[in-house]
């Protein structure tokens, strides 16, 4: 996913990522700030 999200992103293409838990949200947060990936939690 964070490769995939990665290309979307360097094409400037606005990207909304999807979960079902809140867990989840907070996990991937946690990736993309360690990938240093500019984001927001909704």
């Amino acid at each position: 996913m964070l490769k995939t999200l990665k290309s979307v992103l360097k094409r400037g293409q606005p990207t909304l990522v999807g979960t079902v838990s809140i867990e989840n949200s907070e996990l991937i947060s946690r990736i993309l700030k360690k990938s240093k990936i500019p984001h927001k939690v909704l």
